[in-house]
């Protein structure tokens, strides 16, 4: 009889222990259907919950973003510091009207030849004033021989081709304002250390040559 007993008490021991397990499951049940039914934050005790689920959950770590490089700008856009014609003070020889003088004599006494006379006239833009004390405007020492149209523009060359023409710009890009300079003109300047994106100071004869090409 005790035997059974036992045994009787003991499966009565592990429904009554099976009915708790499917009261608590109910009751986390019905709490959050409640929770989901009012849309507020769902709160469940630990002790309702299984010791497993307790557990810290790994979590992926953070994405390392390293920075973007910042880009550059392209030399082909920057700006040259000096850009755009030139004033004739800073490529011309100012020559200052003495008493007596002319300019047959100047063209004579000063370059070398009087026949340079219309040259001058031309540099003048067609008549120096002749009054003592006047400035006149005379090729550079080098120049031996001008239309009179000497000019000097300064730039980046954004396109090179000595058999058809290079383009200078005076901006940022190759659309904006700027000269193309027809590639025969530096038949006698080497050319070949010039590259694009060069900022370049050039002196030449408007419709005849190049005299020279510096970097800036």
């Amino acid at each position: 009889m005790d035997g059974s007993s036992s045994e009787n008490n003991s499966g009565f021991d592990s429904k009554i222990l099976w009915i708790l397990v499917w009261i608590i499951s109910l009751g986390i049940v019905a709490v959050i259907s409640y929770g989901v039914a009012k849309g507020g934050p769902i709160t469940i005790k630990p002790s309702l919950v299984p010791t497993t689920a307790l557990k810290e959950i790994p979590t992926a770590p953070p994405l390392s973003v390293s920075p973007s490089p910042i880009a550059s700008p392209s030399p082909e856009l920057a700006i040259c510091d000096k850009t755009g014609p030139s004033q004739k003070k800073d490529y011309l020889v100012s020559y200052y009207m003495k008493e007596g003088d002319s300019i047959t004599s100047i063209a004579d006494k000063v370059l070398g030849d009087e026949k340079r006379t219309s040259e001058i006239i031309t540099l003048n833009e067609g008549g120096p004033a002749l009054a003592v004390g006047s400035v006149l405007y005379l090729p550079p020492p080098e120049i031996k021989q001008s239309s009179g149209h000497i000019s000097e523009i300064s730039g980046k060359i954004v396109r090179k081709d000595n058999s058809t023409s290079w383009q200078i710009a005076y901006g940022a890009g190759i659309d904006g304002p700027g000269i193309n300079i027809p590639g025969f003109w530096f038949k006698n300047i080497p050319t070949s250390q010039y590259k694009i994106g060069d900022c370049v100071t050039i002196l030449f004869d408007n419709g005849v040559k190049v005299y020279s090409i510096k970097k800036n």
